[in-house]
């Protein structure tokens, strides 16, 4: 038969002065945890930033360069700093007449900023003048952005070429960026050019 417990363990048992057994308020705890947390959250939408471009019909069937580009902000907070800049990595009007590592001009919307859910048509004639019918032509766009509420900025590469269909006529098409943003981002500095 087991007898009484000593006082001392008794003591021992017995939850913590000034409370009914709950855990104390523990404000460095709680303030980590709701930095972290704002801070992960901002991470997760700054890895949702999702500025697009896609490819509309051209105008004129017989001209690739009269195909509007649809710039989109598909994220879930507005982009701010916003500023489109082109490189012709190669540009072709004929066999003998071209030009490649070509710094093209840029396209800033209005007030640098694209809402969420905002689109902006833009004609590929923006970012070159093109001198003659176009014969091929590899090109990147980079859109330069920051998203609201963050103070860092980024960028993503859309790189399109031209290529012939089945009924002769030119159609951008989007491929893999590879290794064109270095390029332009060396022809860029090279020339002096801010690249954002």
């Amino acid at each position: 038969m087991r007898g009484k417990a000593p006082k001392e363990i008794l003591d021992r048992r017995k939850p913590p002065r000034g409370g009914s057994g709950s855990p104390r308020w523990d404000w460095k705890f709680w303030s980590s945890t709701a930095i972290g947390a704002v801070g992960l959250a901002l991470a997760v939408l700054t890895y949702e930033a999702r500025p697009t471009i896609s490819l509309d019909s051209p105008l004129d069937p017989d001209d690739v360069t009269t195909t509007p580009l649809v710039v989109s902000n598909d994220g879930m907070l507005a982009l701010k700093d916003v500023n489109v800049v082109s490189f012709f990595s190669e540009l072709l009007y004929s066999r003998s007449m071209g030009m490649r590592d070509n710094i093209g001009t840029g396209y800033t919307p209005p007030n640098q900023t694209l809402e969420t859910g905002e689109r902006e048509t833009v004609n590929l004639k923006t970012f070159v003048n093109f001198a003659a019918p176009v014969a091929g032509m590899d090109l990147a766009l980079i859109i330069y952005y920051r998203m609201e509420y963050t103070p860092f900025h980024r960028h993503r590469t859309f790189r399109f070429r031209a290529v012939r269909q089945a009924d002769g006529k030119l159609r951008l098409q989007q491929q893999p960026a590879g290794g064109i943003y270095e390029t332009y981002r060396k022809i860029a500095e090279g020339a002096g050019v801010n690249s954002r």
